[in-house]
């Protein structure tokens, strides 16, 4: 089954996490890998000006570390012609260190994948956000997330887009306030941890609450020195 769509996927590195994204979506009559380098700094930018090189009226964007659900493309079929539908979401389920997470932050994500090109822009820098004129949907579709392999891994990514984010944040006049220091990073981690059930993930969901709270405390870290530079 070959399926009238365009779909994108923003390449982070060679391995074979991106040839098994690949052979994922191999029912799309196209399919462009767009380099998203270390050095990016606007990763909205960068879908954004994918969207003006596809053929198709659709575009399934999807990372190099995700693979596409073998269903796909039976879901797929019977949406991309309904009328009064600009956008569809899937569910993207996160494999951590070998085991699927089902708690905390990345328990329950359903994320604006699927959308009209003429329809669609994203916004902001880092962690950017699919934004579609008109009606969406969920398609029920499922992606496997397979991004971080290793601690060390997990940790230099999360590095990474701390430096992104205290940047955006910067240039858009926020200031450092310590109490933010002092509460978010905690509150972060009991959020996921707790709230979310985050322990019910095992050791896997202790680590993972930690990094998204070294993340949070980060970003408010790296702030104050972008501010007193």
């Amino acid at each position: 089954m070959t399926l009238p769509i365009s779909v994108i996927i923003l390449k982070h590195r060679d391995d074979a996490r991106l040839r098994d994204c690949v052979a994922s979506v191999g029912w799309a009559s196209e399919v462009k890998a767009v380099e998203n380098k270390i050095a990016i700094s606007d990763f909205a930018q960068v879908r954004n000006d994918a969207l003006h090189e596809i053929k198709h009226d659709w575009v399934f964007f999807v990372d190099s570390d995700e693979v596409v659900d073998e269903a796909t493309p039976k879901l797929l079929e019977p949406l991309l012609n309904q009328p009064n539908i600009s956008g569809m979401t899937v569910k993207r389920v996160d494999i951590f260190l070998g085991k699927e997470l089902h708690w905390g932050e990345v328990g329950n994500v359903r994320l604006l994948r699927i959308m009209k090109k003429n329809s669609a822009h994203f916004e902001r820098a880092v962690h950017e956000v699919a934004k579609v004129e008109g009606n969406t949907i969920d398609s029920g579709i499922i992606l496997r997330h397979y991004a971080h392999q290793s601690v060390s891994e997990f940790l230099q990514k999360i590095i990474f887009y701390i430096q992104i984010e205290a940047q955006l944040r910067a240039k858009n006049g926020e200031r450092f306030q310590l109490w933010q220091l002092l509460l978010y990073p905690p509150a972060k981690f009991f959020v996921n941890y707790f709230l979310k059930l985050g322990f019910l993930d095992g050791w896997r969901g202790l680590i993972y609450a930690t990094m998204m709270s070294i993340h949070s405390a980060g970003v408010r870290a790296t702030l104050y020195e972008k501010n007193h530079s």
